[in-house]
């Protein structure tokens, strides 16, 4: 493991130190469904990768969006069991590779899902192998091509009424944006040493959201 590597391994282990920011169970809209997602890093020849799924394009939500892998929290389970469940039953992902360091603040998706980012480091290179049932395309993404400053757009996006900024970020294998790209940039900062706070703001637009679709159907 080269210095860079093990610093940025060693940052974002600092995750597994702090108490995640969670959504207030009250805050959350009734009809939301608690999921979980699996960030697993790995080194790869002195450079770090992250794996993402291109969703297949049969699924009712999200078809063909990329994103990380994950799913519903079953009854019984911790955020961080069903984010490796999913990652098992989706891309075939070992769990005796995986090393936990730690959550991410809490995140929501439009189709109705509070979620819980899982942050982990993979001992070796995984071998993985996608269930083309759920998925298309497993992606490997190198964070030397996503950190180059043309590998990132930025735009302003209005959705349900309300202003968002959403960032593309691209590689030689592909792109991912929205709510996926911010997951994947949180991770990113705290392995560079930035302790970042993305919770607070995400529950506001949250509730802003929510308020605005409630006065819509009144």
């Amino acid at each position: 493991m080269t210095i860079l590597v093990r610093r940025f391994r060693e940052r974002l282990g600092r995750l597994s130190e702090r108490t995640p920011f969670s959504f207030p169970a009250a805050s959350v809209p009734p009809h939301f469904r608690r999921a979980a997602v699996l960030l697993p890093f790995w080194e790869d020849r002195g450079d770090i990768c992250v794996a993402l799924i291109r969703r297949a394009e049969s699924l009712r939500v999200h078809p063909g969006e990329v994103a990380f892998a994950g799913g519903i929290v079953d009854p019984g389970e911790s955020v961080t069991e069903a984010a490796v469940r999913e990652a098992q039953e989706e891309i075939d992902l070992d769990p005796t590779c995986i090393e936990f360091l730690g959550r991410l603040d809490d995140a929501w998706s439009g189709f109705g899902h509070h979620i819980s980012p899982v942050v982990a480091w993979l001992s070796a290179a995984p071998q993985l192998t996608p269930n083309p049932a759920e998925v298309a395309e497993v992606l490997a993404a190198p964070l030397s091509q996503i950190l180059l400053p043309e590998a990132r757009s930025v735009e302003e996006l209005s959705v349900a009424g309300l202003s968002y900024t959403n960032v593309t970020l691209r590689w030689s294998g592909g792109s991912v944006d929205r709510l996926f790209s911010e997951l994947l940039l949180e991770a990113i900062d705290w392995g560079m040493g930035e302790q970042p706070s993305l919770g607070p703001a995400r529950l506001q637009s949250m509730l802003e959201k929510h308020e605005i679709l409630s006065e819509a159907h009144r």
